[in-house]
């Protein structure tokens, strides 16, 4: 499709000249932000994605244990309308599905540590099972690791908004540049601020200083 003298991109422009071609910007913000997001909490907080994802995947058990525990505990909390079991961070759309399992961790966090509490004393489970669930638990109680999640669901809005705008059905010339100027003026306003300044970073240290 891009050879030079035969493929696609050659004949389009043989015959179009005035049309510029670009590899796809949506997949190229989505290769610039996975190389961008590398330090060692983002690294740690991804696995935790992962790894929550996978605990409920393949177990209808441990998915019907948590909706109960969830709706048990909207008698004492209310929480954010949506599904409750951990979403896939990984996908062709990185960032979106990046973002959007760190917001539902986000909203249903406590449910998942309480769950996992109960699951390292489930003797249902094989022991080196729940060994391994002991040791994600130990790690994902840090407060660094929720409030990594608010600070990366955050710093991935801009993108996210950009990323989907170009991605859109029908997308035109000027509803791609209006969205260009959203993205731009959202990361302004976050560059103004200290991250803890952030409205989801503020929010979750103020969980975190209540629960304390």
């Amino acid at each position: 499709n891009v050879g030079i003298h035969t493929g696609l991109k050659a004949q389009m422009q043989q015959a179009l000249p005035w049309l510029y071609w670009s590899w796809c910007y949506a997949h190229r913000m989505e290769l610039a932000c996975k190389n961008a997001f590398t330090s060692s909490l983002f690294t740690s907080v991804s696995e935790m994605l992962l790894r929550l994802f996978y605990v409920y995947e393949k177990s209808p058990k441990k998915s019907h244990e948590l909706t109960n525990i969830v709706d048990d505990l909207r008698c004492v909390f209310e929480f954010p309308k949506g599904g409750y079991l951990p979403v896939r961070s990984h996908g062709t759309r990185w960032i979106t599905h990046k973002r959007k399992a760190l917001q539902r961790v986000l909203d249903r966090f406590g449910a998942y540590i309480h769950h996992l509490s109960a699951l390292t004393e489930d003797t249902s489970l094989k022991p080196c099972d729940r060994q391994c669930l002991k040791g994600y638990l130990k790690k994902w109680k840090q407060p660094k690791m929720l409030i990594g999640c608010a600070m990366y669901v955050e710093a991935l809005k801009p993108a996210s908004l950009l990323s989907l705008s170009l991605q859109k059905e029908g997308a035109d010339i000027v509803s791609s540049i209006e969205n260009t100027l959203k993205s731009v003026k959202a990361l302004k306003s976050l560059s103004e601020l200290a991250p803890v300044e952030w409205s989801t970073v503020k929010l979750v240290m103020g969980r975190l200083k209540d629960v304390g």
